[in-house]
């Protein structure tokens, strides 16, 4: 429990340095892709250029000016810590045609402790590029544990609705994956190294979002602990998790 306070605390203020003070940019109507997707481990180059699937541009950014501009490299999406502590990357969606119904991460850890990575359903993305409370859906999972939760607007830490630890730990250096599922309240996560969680919460329909950003983010500010982004997707068509998973 120990570990799992010092993440929620980690990621918390560093979330909350990119969202106070912003306010969302929200587009009126459906428009917008149904889905998208972006493979990081078939994209060369990287930058302002990369594309999701139906072409349009991942939104990079970091919460200030902490960290480099998020970048491409041997196949994963990454970034260079500018100082010791807690720094975070982020890379989000364009709007989608409706609410986010699924996400899709593949990543790896780093060779050094303290990286974890964070998927989040907002409604929108503020000046910088970085994501705008409140959150819908807010999962965390680091090498040790992981948690789901949802973020208000004025709150100072996420509330959490659902956590648990990995044993043993998740390994760094190998690619690890997620699936969210979100219908109505409920929240299914397929987990790295197997097995499914789930959650209820009226907050994840009420705050129900049309983009979903992916975080990445060292403890340590360590380059070594900065987790590595490789293929990174969200949909807007409503699908039921699998039966294991309900």
């Amino acid at each position: 429990m120990k570990r799992l306070a010092a993440l929620v605390a980690a990621v918390s203020a560093t979330a909350v340095v990119a969202s106070c003070g912003q306010s969302g940019s929200t587009a009126p109507g459906s428009s917008g892709p149904v889905s998208v997707s972006v493979d990081f481990s078939r994209t060369d180059g990287g930058g302002p250029g990369v594309r999701f699937s139906d072409g349009q541009p991942v939104t990079l950014s970091t919460a200030n000016d902490f960290a480099s501009a998020p970048f491409v490299s041997d196949g994963s999406l990454i970034f260079t810590p500018l100082r010791r502590g807690g720094v975070s990357a982020y890379a989000s969606t364009p709007r989608l045609s409706d609410t986010v119904k699924t996400i899709t991460a593949r990543w790896r850890f780093g060779s050094a402790p303290g990286g974890s990575m964070a998927l989040s359903v907002t409604d929108g993305v503020n000046e910088a590029g970085a994501p705008s409370r409140p959150f819908a859906v807010r999962f965390v999972v680091s090498q040790q544990s992981w948690y789901l939760g949802v973020w208000g607007l004025d709150d100072q830490q996420v509330s959490i609705v659902g956590t648990g630890q990995f044993a043993p730990e998740l390994a760094g250096g190998v690619d690890l994956s997620a699936r969210l599922w979100i219908v109505d309240n409920w929240v299914t996560v397929q987990l790295p190294g197997g097995g499914f969680a789930t959650a209820n919460d009226t907050r994840t329909s009420a705050w129900a979002g049309h983009r979903v950003t992916a975080e990445l983010f060292t403890q340590t500010g360590d380059p070594d602990s900065v987790p590595r982004l490789r293929e990174f997707g969200a949909g807007s068509v409503r699908e039921l998790p699998p039966a294991g998973g309900a």
